[in-house]
């Protein structure tokens, strides 16, 4: 694995934006801009999502302290109010656990 640290930053970015949905009652806006770009503002953890659909490109962003990582697209489609958003992959496939 070529960044271990990196894919462990964002593993707790995303793990934090989850907890933030069920703290805040409601899944935050996804608001739409006229130059393709989508984000999405978790602010009582100030994680950000932000979608360049004309790059194909995911990031999450720590609003709190400024940095930014690119994220699976696959991943972030996982999330409902991504999914009408991200249409050049296709979603990931729920293992059974049986």
């Amino acid at each position: 694995m070529k960044h271990p640290a990196r894919l462990t930053a964002t593993v707790a970015l995303l793990l934090g934006a989850l907890g933030a949905s069920a703290q805040e009652g409601k899944t935050p806006q996804v608001r739409a801009y006229e130059n393709g770009w989508y984000r999405q503002a978790f602010k009582s953890v100030g994680i950000v999502y932000l979608v360049d659909t004309g790059a194909e490109q995911c990031f999450v962003s720590d609003a709190r302290v400024g940095g930014i990582a690119e994220i699976s697209c696959r991943a972030l489609k996982q999330r409902p109010e991504w999914i009408g958003i991200i249409r050049w992959t296709r979603a990931l496939k729920s293992k059974s656990l049986n």
